[in-house]
């Protein structure tokens, strides 16, 4: 469903939220059910046979009045409730009504945040979405003491003191255990400035109707898919009806007065599964399955080229190739027996200077950069230079992006026809983009950069940031400080490039592909986090599990 995936900024919800009062809903109404749903998510997590007091953090505008029905909602079920309420004269209508309505049931008030110490946990509804200015004063200080306490948090939509749309910190801000989003995704919650305030993520339904969310002028464009691409199954068969599911929500028009269609998308477990190159026609060989050439590795850096191997080994390609420096030719043979490997002229360090007269174009999709050293820098027209002039998708990684970020080709990228995806992290994202501030907003910024290279980026941290030419979008909304280790990108540029020489771009978007390979491989990684430590998941067992990711993904 849209609702699960769709992110909106604040404008977005607050003119969502106006239409369906100006239908006839009442404001009253909504914060009703919104506040309900979300004090049965409360009682879930923090049940009342184990949880008795709870104290409530009140805010003086519409995000207070959801606090006080949900204090009202678990006051009435049998919780101690206490209200704090430091912006009580300045509370608007509603949010009064439903304080003189909780005075009248009789639930306490506390002067001090300091009177909530003895509380099992402690609800934050002191600012919801829209919230511009940086808390200062006495709310600071509140918030202070709050987040030296050990007693855990559950915010209301959004942290407050988060900016809902960059998910900076506004000065000062809530550090919860839990965020309850009303009615959608807020796209700041998944910005990497924002991650260690918002705990575990849970979306509240509130009742949006899905057609306001989708406007008019949907259509699916089935015949039209069909005509270009004949499907390989019978109708009716079961393969078929899988052909179908991978592509029933490709090339749907996105036309609505409230959301944009550049606004990033969750990717969910459906997506995903929707998007693998999955099931194989019976009578497929391996040169169908997509032929995939990794040019990677040097002496210093051998273990990248093995890595990317084994991310690849992974991502199920059909043929694989390596091209590495000729002293790595005997390692990767007795690693891979079953890929070709292509030793390649170095100098002296051990670093590739040529790629000889290797034929690039009859490869389905090329990944270049794992550890092949920054001293490539001073081969580029041997080395980069032809595989950007090659016109296959590309996929662009660590030293490879060193060298980029040199500045030199930006203009042969930006006329590729064929799609380039870079993977960078943070610090290499600041290199390739010295004149972007990526603090300032960083899922702007990294659509800004991709749309100015034509390309698309795959923004490696917290939250894995996905951006086509700044207009096709994505979020992975998992994470683990499992993959903090060297050698987990250089397992993802093999199963991404993989997974990119098995795809069909008339079906599948660039931008969703590399979404799916950006969520598996974090799933991966919390699976062997699960089974190991999160210290010990290396990249070669980080590929192992991104195998039962998959497997999990399409059994569930």
């Amino acid at each position: 469903m849209i609702k699960t995936s769709i992110t909106v900024t604040a404008k977005q919800m607050q003119e969502i939220e106006e239409r369906i009062f100006s239908e006839g809903m009442p404001v009253a109404s909504l914060m009703e059910k919104a506040a309900v749903f979300a004090s049965q998510k409360i009682t879930q997590l923090y049940p009342l046979n184990l949880y008795q007091k709870v104290g409530f953090i009140i805010g003086c505008g519409h995000n207070g009045g959801d606090g006080l029905v949900i204090a009202r909602e678990l006051f009435l079920q049998g919780f101690q409730v206490s209200l704090y309420i430091p912006l009580r004269e300045k509370s608007k209508d509603l949010t009064k009504q439903h304080l003189q309505y909780a005075e009248f049931l009789g639930i306490a008030s506390v002067e001090f945040i300091e009177d909530l110490s003895t509380c099992d946990f402690i609800v934050d509804c002191l600012f919801g979405f829209g919230l511009t200015r940086n808390i200062e004063g006495k709310l600071r200080e509140d918030i202070i003491w709050l987040n030296q306490q050990s007693i855990p948090v559950v915010s209301i939509d959004i942290p407050s003191g988060i900016h809902t749309d960059t998910g900076n910190v506004l000065g000062i801000a809530v550090k919860a255990v839990y965020t309850l989003c009303l009615g959608l995704w807020k796209v700041g919650l998944f910005l990497s400035s924002a991650v260690e305030y918002t705990g575990s993520l849970h979306l509240i339904e509130i009742g949006i109707p899905e057609s306001l969310l989708m406007g008019e002028g949907i259509r699916n464009d089935d015949d039209e898919r069909e005509e270009k691409n004949p499907p390989l199954y019978p109708p009716n068969s079961e393969e078929r009806k899988r052909e179908k599911n991978q592509t029933e929500n490709v090339n749907y028009s996105f036309h609505c007065q409230y959301v944009s269609e550049t606004n990033p998308r969750i990717i969910t477990k459906e997506d995903v599964k929707n998007c693998l190159p999955l099931p194989r026609h019976v009578n497929t060989h391996k040169y169908k399955q997509g032929n995939l050439l990794l040019i990677c590795g040097s002496n210093q850096y051998a273990g990248a080229a093995l890595l990317a191997g084994y991310g690849a080994k992974c991502g199920g390609s059909g043929m694989i190739t390596f091209a590495v420096p000729h002293g790595l030719k005997k390692t990767l043979i007795s690693h891979f027996p079953w890929a070709l490997v292509i030793g390649l002229p170095v100098k002296e360090e051990g670093t590739i200077i040529s790629l000889r007269n290797l034929d690039l174009n009859k490869y389905d999709a090329i990944a270049f950069g794992m550890g092949i050293g920054r001293e490539v820098s001073a081969y580029q027209e041997q080395t980069l230079a032809p595989i950007l002039n090659s016109e296959v998708p590309l996929i662009i990684d660590a030293d490879g992006l060193n060298i980029l970020a040199e500045g030199r080709y930006w203009q042969t990228i930006k006329q590729r026809k064929s799609p380039t995806i870079l993977t960078p992290h943070i610090g290499e994202f600041k290199r390739l983009f010295p004149q972007l501030n990526l603090s300032e907003n960083s899922l702007e910024v990294l659509k800004m950069a991709s749309k100015m290279t034509n390309t698309t980026i795959l923004l490696k941290g917290a939250k894995t940031l996905v951006s086509e030419k700044g207009i096709n979008n994505w979020i992975v909304n998992l994470g683990t400080p499992a993959l903090a280790r060297g050698g987990s990108g250089d397992v993802l540029s093999g199963f991404l490039g993989a997974v990119i020489a098995q795809t069909n771009f008339n079906i599948f978007p660039v931008s969703k592909v590399v979404a799916t390979c950006g969520w598996l491989h974090q799933q991966g990684g919390i699976l062997a986090a699960q089974n190991h430590t999160e210290m010990g998941v290396d990249g070669v067992t980080l590929s192992e599990y991104i195998n039962k990711a998959v497997v999990k993904t399409l059994g569930d």
